[in-house]
Order: structure tokens, then sequence, then C-alpha cells
């Protein structure tokens, strides 16, 4: 009983010390979970309390000393984070995850020897522990041993493959000297993703270090292309420039250089480069110079020494021939005659009967076949290379040459690479070059004899070919003329006249009626639904389309008569001289006819392209060339009215024209630009015109075109046979009082938000885009501001909430968009610049003259001024070219 009460006493006695290492465990535990969860959290100093308290009170806590040592490295407290890491070494040595750390704390410290050894012990440890092999790649990059970096890469590579480790690869092979194996590392990751920018930046790097300055050029043009505005691809892209040494790639060099100072000033390498470009540049144009005097000097003795030999006789001989060709060209008026003319000319010039005329597309890549007189063609194209091809023109100076001594040409191959199969199988002989101002414009090639046959012809050809020189050079000022002509009268996307050209030859046929009292016909066309069309297949769909209608039009009128012209759009004209309303209906009808059964390509062939038409005669319906170009709108109008896909007459919609005084007086008020009806009105364009453009709610009558999906449409999207119903014109909102749009932000406001838009974009590389929508007669329509918040409600459902919009002057809206590209703001200002034109604006007395303009960051203007200047310039071209909307073509960066 005594020993009982001896223990129970013993027992009460050790209580209080249990309880107070029960305690004490269970603080030291709740500390470190306390500590986690801060962690999780955030609050670092509240972990950093408890963690320490707890390695206090345990001090062999493994755990507690790791997290420690963790959250001092994420501190920067290095000396802390090493003694917390040692010690759980000291009482964990096979912790690797403690060893990888100590290494990154030595690595951070500087000591690389130290941190080298531990990342070698985690290798040890744990061989297959990426990021030790990545740390002691990186490491020993740093110190310059790079055979040891390229084998952690090597091995980290082997284990886990990845673009990174790739990509460091290759900087470390061309960082060794080992230029083949880096291209075929480089090559084969490009193989599969061939748009990764910084592979072709190494990659251009590596080649030229190798000194293939060519293959160099080509994959550093490949890096910017896809990343324009990164300074290490411009950098690379500048040296490499730079080391080609030429005056091209020297500008070259000069452009990278003052794109990377735009976008870092202070940027030490680009300012340099720039300097040493500039300097090989003006030496390289010193001793062209000096080349070019001495080559002249030589030429000019050799061309004194000819004419003393040859004499008087030879010279007049040769100007009687450039006299008479120029004469004969001047009398030519386009393209084609003088193809024909100079190849007949040059044939019996050189005794060569057949011929082909090439001329060169505007790229310079391309030698198409415009005129031949051989039976069959080989082929009708010549593919060219551009750069070899500017080097084979300032070589050769457009000299005449045999097929032969062009074949041996190393230049000449290199600029058409299929020349010589082309030149054997069309059994072609001679080739006379034109050229204008070191640029080559179109190539004739002679031949059509055996080879035998040549080579009794080729000492008479050797007498001519420097007398064809100088006759070359009569003929290409010709074809510059007559291709520039060309460019300015027609419309480059459908091949027919442009707007500008029909209104010439309108005006002419008028006089010619006057004069000779025939009768002269228009018709004016419209595709139905084009927009439609145009949101369902897309625009290139649209564009096809434009192109295979113009083509089919050329083909339904007679050649050498009559005259196609795109009047805007998708609308077309056709001027028929001598023809009156029977016959224009007539051929309308063919027309009408013929597009409506064709299948256009590219669409299903259950979709067809249906027209409508209208017919006005002068002077049967019109005393002025503008009264025949308004009844011929108004009678279009009663065919989109009546249903479409018809063709409508003048004479039954507006009925006869009246008597005037002077049929003239039209066509001088159409020169000047103004509607006969009105003399205070100018021509307006033809959105302007009631019902010409088909809006999304004028398409609700009619059965729409389907969304596309990527099988193709079961359904028909244009439908044959319409809805007799007339359409209804959208009618805006007239007052301030009908609109709930909200007010138009403050310049102030807009520009504050513009400059901070700008900041971001020069730091992220973000795209900003400014567009401009102009009322020009917006002191006729009322009050302008209410007139410019009526215009924004029709512009609010294309906007989206991050984009800004302010009025900074009197008649115009600025609209700001972030992250879109001026392609896509292009085609929501035309939209909203359509929905605006076609709506009905009766009350405030007319119809909205409108312009808009499509500018961008940088490459239009740094600054919100600058850019809203650059906006105006664009604003006045497309007044003075009478267009609606215009961008600023993107500027290249290269």
């Amino acid at each position: 009983m005594g020993c009982e009460e001896n223990l129970l006493v013993k027992g009460l006695r050790l209580l209080p010390l249990l309880l107070l290492f029960t305690t004490l465990f269970a603080q030291s535990e709740s500390s470190l979970g306390r500590a986690k969860s801060e962690i999780r959290v955030g609050h670092v100093r509240e972990a950093l309390s408890l963690l320490q308290s707890t390695t206090r009170d345990e001090p062999n806590n493994v755990e507690a000393h790791f997290l420690l040592g963790n959250l001092y490295l994420a501190l920067r407290a290095y000396p802390q984070a090493q003694e917390q890491y040692m010690t759980v070494l000291n009482l964990d040595h096979k912790n690797v995850d403690v060893l990888f750390y100590l290494g990154a704390v030595y690595r951070q410290q500087g000591d690389v020897k130290k941190a080298v050894s531990y990342f070698q012990r985690v290798e040890h440890a744990k061989p297959n522990f990426l990021p030790a092999y990545e740390n002691l790649g990186n490491l020993y990059d740093y110190i310059g041993d790079t055979p040891q970096a390229i084998e952690q890469y090597e091995t980290l590579g082997r284990l886990f493959p990845s673009r990174s480790t790739t990509l460091a690869l290759g900087r470390l092979y061309r960082k060794g000297g080992n230029y083949r194996k880096a291209e075929e590392l480089l090559n084969s990751h490009l193989r599969k993703l061939p748009l990764d920018g910084e592979a072709w930046d190494i990659l251009a790097g590596v080649q030229f270090d190798a000194n293939d300055l060519v293959n160099a050029w080509n994959a550093s043009e490949r890096a910017v292309k896809l990343e324009p505005s990164n300074i290490r691809f411009l950098l690379t892209h500048a040296r490499i420039a730079k080391g080609r040494k030429s005056s091209f790639y020297l500008s070259k060099a000069i452009d990278d250089s003052s794109a990377i100072l735009r976008l870092d000033p202070n940027n030490a390498e680009a300012g340099q480069l720039f300097v040493e470009a500039k300097e090989a540049l003006v030496l390289e144009h010193q001793n062209r110079i000096i080349v070019w005097i001495s080559v002249s000097g030589i030429l000019v003795l050799l061309c004194v020494i000819y004419l003393w030999r040859r004499g008087k006789k030879s010279d007049a001989d040769k100007g009687k021939l450039v006299h008479a060709l120029d004469s004969h060209l001047s009398r030519l008026n386009d393209l084609p005659e003088i193809a024909e003319y100079l190849v007949s000319y040059f044939a019996e010039y050189f005794n060569l009967p057949k011929g082909m005329f090439f001329l060169i597309n505007r790229e310079s890549t391309q030698l198409k076949c415009f005129y031949t007189n051989f039976k069959v063609v080989v082929s009708d194209s010549l593919d060219a290379n551009p750069e070899v091809l500017a080097r084979w023109v300032s070589v050769y100076h457009g000299r005449p040459m045999t097929a032969a001594q062009a074949l041996k040409s190393a230049l000449f191959i290199d600029s058409f690479p299929d020349s010589r199969l082309f030149f054997d199988k069309q059994d072609l002989r001679l080739i006379l070059p034109f050229c204008v101002k070191g640029k080559l414009l179109a190539m004739l090639a002679l031949g059509g004899v055996s080879r035998n046959e040549f080579l009794d012809l080729l000492p008479r050809i050797r007498r001519r070919v420097e007398s064809a020189h100088i006759l070359a050079d009569t003929a290409a000022t010709a074809i510059e003329t007559a291709a520039l002509y060309e460019l300015s009268v027609i419309d480059e996307q459908t091949k027919v006249y442009n707007k500008r050209f029909f209104r010439q030859v309108l005006s002419e046929e008028i006089k010619r009626v006057e004069r000779y009292h025939q009768p002269t016909s228009l018709i004016m066309l419209d595709i139905d639904h084009f927009k439609a069309l145009n949101d369902s297949y897309g625009h290139p769909m649209g564009d096809s389309v434009l192109r295979e209608l113009a083509d089919l039009l050329k083909e339904n009128v007679r050649n050498g008569v009559d005259s196609v012209s795109r009047y805007g759009g998708e609308e077309f004209t056709i001027i028929l001289p001598a023809t009156d309303l029977r016959r224009a209906s007539e051929t309308a009808e063919r027309i009408r006819n013929s597009i409506g059964g064709r299948t256009f390509q590219g669409l299903p062939p259950n979709v067809r392209v249906t027209v409508s038409l209208g017919i006005a005669a002068y002077p049967h319906c019109a005393s002025s060339d503008w009264e025949l170009i308004q009844a011929a709108d108004q009678a279009l109008y009663q065919s989109k009215k009546e249903g479409r896909n018809r063709v409508s007459i003048a004479e039954q919609v507006v009925g006869p024209a009246p008597k005037q005084e002077s049929i003239l007086s039209g066509s001088e008020r159409l020169k000047a630009g103004a509607d006969p009806a009105n003399p205070t009105r100018t021509e307006p364009s033809i959105e302007e015109s009631p019902g010409r453009i088909d809006s999304p709610k004028l398409l609700e009558s009619a059965t729409p075109l389907p969304a596309i999906k990527e099988s193709a449409p079961s359904v028909p999207p244009v439908v044959q046979k319409e809805d007799p119903k007339p359409e209804e014109k959208v009618t805006f909102p007239l007052t301030p009082q009908t609109t709930s749009v909200e007010p138009i932000l403050s310049y102030k406001d807009f520009e504050n938000a513009f400059r901070a838009q700008i900041q971001s974009s020069r730091s992220d590389g973000s795209l900003l885009v400014l567009a401009c929508l102009e009322v020009e007669n917006f002191q006729d329509l009322g009050s302008p501001e209410s007139l410019l918040s009526e215009i924004l409600s029709v512009a609010k459902p294309y906007l989206r909430a991050s984009d800004s919009y302010s009025s900074p002057m009197n008649g115009m809206l600025a609209f700001m968009f972030t992250n879109k590209e001026k392609r896509e703001i292009t085609w929501t200002l035309e939209n909203i610049y359509r929905e605006i034109s076609q709506g009905s604006w009766n009350g405030r007395g007319g119809q909205p003259i409108l312009r808009g303009a499509v500018v961008g960051f940088p490459e239009d203007g740094g600054e919100p001024q600058d850019l809203l200047r650059s906006a105006q310039k664009v604003l006045d071209i497309a007044r003075a070219q009478d267009l609606g909307v215009v961008a600023t073509p993107k500027r290249s960066q290269h």
C-alpha cells in the first residue's frame, strides 16, 4: 500500500513536465503549420518570424530550416539562406534539393566555383534532375568553358528536348565555332517550327560568322518579317547588310539602324552601325563615281575613235533610223500596238522572222509574254530574280546579246533561272532588252531560224547590234510612256477603264454626237447583293468575281468601239457609241443573260451572280453628259427597286429629256464637276446616290447569304426571284433628342488617353490605329454637334468598349482603336461610311458628303498631333481623287 502511494506521488510530480513537453510539441507543430499558411497567402514577414521561432525551439527540424532558407533566398538575404541550407545539409547530407539551392545561392553571390561544385553533386546524386544541367550549362558558358556548356546542354537535350535547349545549343555551337553542327540543329528545328523568329535570327548569326552572307541575309529577312520591331533581330539584319558592302545593302543597314534608334535612342551598337554604314556608303559612292568616270572616259574615247572611223554617214543613218522609229511609235496609242510593231520592226531589222515581246511586272519577279507571232508558245512567262536582275541590267546596260552569250552569262542565268530550257525549246536566238534609267521594262526575244541559219546571219546581226541598242532606248521610252498612261486610265483590279477615263470618253462621245448626229447609249450595271456575297465568301472571292465579270463585259461588247469602265465598287458602265436605246437594250439583255448563266470560279455551282442594269441614251434621255449619267443611274435604281436581275430604260423612268439651248453646256459643267440641274452642287460620288449600296437593313427583305462554314453551303446564297416589295431606306435620328448616344469626349481627354496608349504601345508593341471620318458639308446640315451625335449613333455598333472617340475639329469624328490592324479598321470605317451614305437625311436638307482616313502608329506619326496631321493629308487626297475611305499603306520594316 505504501509503495503504491509513492508511485502515485511520483507520477503526480512528473505530470507538469509531461504537460509542458506536450504543449511545446503542439506549439512547434502549430508554428510550422502557421508559417506555411502565411507563405501561401504571401505574408513573408509573419512566416519569417514563425520559422525563426520554430528553428530556435527545434534546431533539428529539417523542414523549418529548409523553408526559412527559401524565404531568405526569396528576400535575397544570401548569407542567411546559405546558413540555413548548410544546417539542413548537416542534418540530411543526401538532400538533393538543398544541394541545388546552395548552388543557386553561390551563383547569386558570384562564387561560380562553389556553385559549379554543388550543381555537380546534384548531378551525381540525381542524374535526371534537369535544372542542374541547365544551371551548369549557363555557368560554364558564363566562365567561357564552351565545350563543358555544350556537353551539359546536349545531355539536357537528350533527357528533355525543348525549344529553349535547342536555341541555347545553337548559340553555343556558334560560340565554339562549330557552324556546320549549329546549322544542322537549327535547320532541323525550323523544319518543325518555321515561324520561330529567334531560331532564324540565331541561324543568320551562325551563317554570318561562317561568311555565308547570302543565306545569312535570307535567314535574317525571315526573322525580321516575323518580328519587325525586335531590336536584336534588327541588329543582326543591320550587321549582315553592312557585311555585304554594296550600296543596296549599306542603305538597308542604315535603315535598320535608324529603326533601332527610333525604338531605343540609347542603343550604342545601333549608333555605331549607323555611323559605319554611312561612311561605307559614302566610300562606295566615291569608288563608284571614280569607276564610272574612268569607264565613261574610256567609252567616250572609244566612241570618238569609232565615230571618226565610220564617218558622218553612219551618224546620219542612225539618226534617220531613230527619228523614223520615234515618229512611228508616237502615233501608236497603247501597249499592244507598240508590242506588235516592235516585234515586226526588229524581226525585219535583224532578218529573224519570229519574236516574243515580254513585259516585266511591277515587282520585277516575272517576264510575261505580251505579244508573239510564234504559233506555239512553250510558256507565257519567265520567272526572274529581282536582285540579280538589277545587277545584270547595270552590268550590261541593256545591250542586245545572242542567246548563246546570254546563256554563258552567270548573271543572266541567275536573273532568269529557267531561261536555258525556255530558249532551247522555243528556238530563240537574239535578246533585246528595253531599259530606262537602269531598270528593265521589257525584253524582245527573236528567233524562228535554225542554228546554222543563225550562224550565217551572225555577221550582219553584229554590225547592227550597236544601232539596235540606240533604237531600243527610243523604244523603251515609248514603252514607259504607254505603260504610265495605261496605269492612269486602267482600274488596277479589274483591268477595265477607271472612272476618270470614263468621264473623259463620255464627254468626247457627247461632242461626237453633236458633230455626227448619231445617238450614244450608256449602260450602268450593279452586282446584286454584292455585300452579302463578300460577307459570306470573303473579300478575295468578291475581288475575283469583279475581275471575272469585267472579262465577261469585255467579251460581250464591240472591241475597239465600246468602252467598259469601273464606276465604283461593284458598279460598271459601258459607253455604246452610235447605238440607240433598242440596240443598247439588246446588248444589256445579252450581258445580263451571260452573267446570270455563268458559274463563277471559286463559287459553289448552285450560286449564281446576277446584275441589275439601267440604260439611257443621248440626246433622247438627257441633254448633257451629266444628265445622261443621272438618267442611267435612275434606271439602274428602278431595276433594283423592281426586284433586281433586270434591265430598265431611262425613258420609262424619267421620260425624254427636255430641249436645251446648248447641249455642250452640260459637258462643260460635267468637266467643272457641277450638276446641270443645280449649279451650286458638285457631282456626288456613287455612294451619295440613293439606293446605290445594299446595307444589311436593305437586304432584310431578300434571302441572305448563309454564314461561311467549313463545308460548302447547301442553300444557294443568292436568290434569283426577289420579293417585288419596294426597299425601305434607313432613316437616322435627325435631332439630338431622338438619340441615346453617349456624349462625345472632349478632345483634351481623348488626347490624354491617346498619349497614354502610345506609351503603352511603345513598351509592349501593341497595335494602335487612328481613324477619322469628316463631313465636308456639315455647315449645310443643321447643328454640327447633333449631326456628329447622329453619325456616332451609326458608328456605335461597330465600336468596342475599349475604343475612344472625339471631335478634334468641326465636322470630324476621330476614333482610336487598339490591338487591331489597319486593314480591319479600314473595313470597319467603310461599313460605317456606307451606312451613313445610304441613309435618308432629308430632315437636314441634304446628304452628308463623307471622307474617311485610317493612319497607324508609329509609321504615320509618333504623337497624337502627328497622326492627326497625317490623317488630314489622307483626307486631302481623298477629296482630290473623289474617294471614300483611304488608308495609308503599311511601310516596309526592312
